[in-house]
């Protein structure tokens, strides 16, 4: 390769993380300095483009000098196929026909960083430390270099660290955790050894995306199962079936608490009890039998058979007098069924009554929208389709948490689809603050199977659980051999929940009534009411970074 020429015609500048770089299209959304409190991750990324034909650059690699060089990080911004849009989408898309967008952010593989003759290519930069990045300016340069040890091309970013730090999150925040994805996509046992040897870099992936409460399976979840089927067996309650009743073995629960807590998950969440969408059915239960292991509940049992609620009870009696003596029964939520419609309240008042006088206290709480639940006492915690929040609010309820999945997809509702704008994802920490929900719940943070777990799928290549769902609502971070990748989605999410301690750590200084001021005069006005720009979100911050800053040095 001719390195004069080749660098002659590559183009290397600095833009922000929030902009999916297309092949075809030129950055816009250009960025060469940032500010961050030193204990956020922040993301920007090196486009890149090099007309020296005939076919690709390959071989490249990526060095950072500076004194924040310890703490850069590269992966590269890859293509995935978003076949899947929505029939309602609004002007607020990327695409709204299939197309190819940037999301999982992938190690350099073998043969190095790869430009495409003529495209623009997203290198992501992330600068992280675990005890803190140094206080100040800094200047991070960026090489590019290729296979034969040659500079093609050099950028610089401006990063200054404010000598202040996040607060811990008063936000709840859980995007359940699919363990039979895991053990499928990583070809181990489920609850193995080797299984949490894969399922480590899960919960670290987790954690550091800013999720502090994990779905926990006392039974398989009987969450977007096809009726009359099962998903691969995720049970961590052990159950012998005995000639009175039943016996109680918790020592996989055990093991699996014992394994999340140290590593930053603060809250339990029992999975749900009865079948999604009515709560009408028993959940997938084995047990060891006379006969050997066998599912003793499931889909042909009523979920409040005599036979059923028997079991609960005896589980219960059983489950929190373990979950007492492990000392996390008071961190500990439970869930009935996931999203009742308003012709499921009799069923669903059965299983709640069956249940509630078993948990000693402690949440129900279930991802619901109608406020008829709540009026007749029926939910402690409901969780609420961000587009549906009203039914709540305008009776004076406050005091919910927040979803959005497959919608809302219009209206210029956040959500997290592949072929959103990234800030459009990004701005849910903002609209979380300000509208003062007490948590966030997300239905697949790791889904790969199809729609009903028919089959599983590669979610490298089909974004839309089966051609299903809108392409990226199942999942958020992509498998790789060793553990697991992130994606452009993952980081504004991530960023989503920075903002949002910011916000919070902004009001400590001058009160709740002045931020909400503050996003006021952005623009930022609700859910649906909002700047459609990365510019103005970046705006916002830098604002809110200065006068943290200004504070926090007083």
């Amino acid at each position: 390769m001719n390195i004069a020429a080749a660098a002659a015609k590559t183009q290397c500048q600095t833009i922000s993380a929030m902009e999916k770089l297309l092949p075809g299209k030129a950055p816009t959304v250009l960025e060469d300095r940032g500010t961050v409190l030193k204990n956020e991750v922040h993301h920007f990324q090196v486009a890149l483009r090099c007309d020296q034909g005939p076919w690709a650059i390959f071989g490249l690699r990526a060095e950072a000098e500076g004194d924040l060089a310890p703490y850069v990080s590269f992966t590269i911004a890859e293509l995935v196929p978003a076949l899947v849009t929505v029939c309602n989408a609004d002007d607020y898309y990327l695409a709204k026909d299939p197309a190819l967008i940037p999301d999982p952010l992938l190690p350099f593989s073998p043969v190095g960083l790869s430009i495409p003759y003529g495209q623009w290519k997203g290198l992501w930069v992330t600068v992280k430390a675990e005890d803190g990045l140094p206080v100040g300016t800094h200047e991070i340069k960026i090489n590019i270099i290729t296979a034969a040890n040659e500079l093609l091309a050099q950028t610089s970013y401006t990063l200054e660290v404010l000598d202040a730090a996040l607060p811990e999150t008063n936000l709840y925040t859980t995007g359940w955790m699919h363990y039979d994805c895991i053990a499928y996509q990583h070809k181990v046992e489920m609850f193995s050894e080797a299984f949490y040897g894969i399922f480590d870099a899960y919960i670290r992936a987790y954690v550091d995306g800013g999720y502090n409460m994990l779905l926990t399976p006392l039974f398989t979840p009987p969450l977007d199962t096809k009726v009359g089927s099962e998903r691969m067996t995720a049970q961590l309650v052990g159950v012998t079936k005995t000639e009175g009743g039943y016996a109680f073995d918790f020592s996989k629960l055990k093991t699996f608490i014992d394994f999340v807590l140290p590593r930053g998950i603060k809250y339990l969440e029992f999975s749900h009890l009865f079948t999604q969408w009515g709560g009408e059915h028993c959940p997938k239960v084995m047990a060891q039998t006379e006969d050997g292991e066998k599912r003793i509940f499931g889909w042909e049992d009523d979920a409040t058979s005599p036979a059923y609620l028997y079991f609960l009870e005896e589980m219960f009696a059983a489950l929190t007098a373990f979950l007492e003596k492990e000392g996390v029964l008071d961190i500990s939520f439970f869930h009935l069924t996931d999203e009742p419609g308003d012709k499921h309240i009799e069923s669903y008042k059965k299983c709640h009554d069956a249940v509630k006088k078993h948990v000693k206290g402690r949440p129900l709480m279930d991802a619901m929208s109608e406020y008829s639940f709540y009026e007749k006492g029926l939910v402690d915690v409901p969780v609420v389709a961000i587009h549906c929040a009203e039914n709540y609010t305008d009776h004076g309820v406050n005091d919910i948490w927040v979803y959005n999945c497959c919608s809302p997809s219009d209206r210029y509702y956040t959500n997290r689809f592949i072929n959103m704008p990234a800030e459009r994802t990004r701005v849910m920490g903002v609209q979380m603050y300000q509208s003062g929900v007490k948590g966030y719940l997300h239905w697949g943070f790791n889904f790969y199977n199809s729609v009903l777990s028919i089959m599983p799928i590669n979610p490298y290549e089909d974004t839309g659980a089966g051609r299903y769902f809108p392409s990226g609502d199942a999942f958020v971070v992509y498998p790789k051999e060793d553990g697991v990748s992130e994606s452009i989605r993952y980081c504004m999410m991530q960023e989503a929940f920075q903002d949002y301690r910011a916000l919070s750590l902004l009001e400590s200084y001058i009160g709740r009534e002045e931020v909400l001021s503050l996003l006021t005069r952005h623009g930022y006005l609700g859910y649906r009411d909002y700047p459609h720009s990365a510019e103005a979100l970046r705006a916002l911050r830098q604002e809110v970074n200065s006068l943290i800053a200004r504070y926090a040095a007083t």
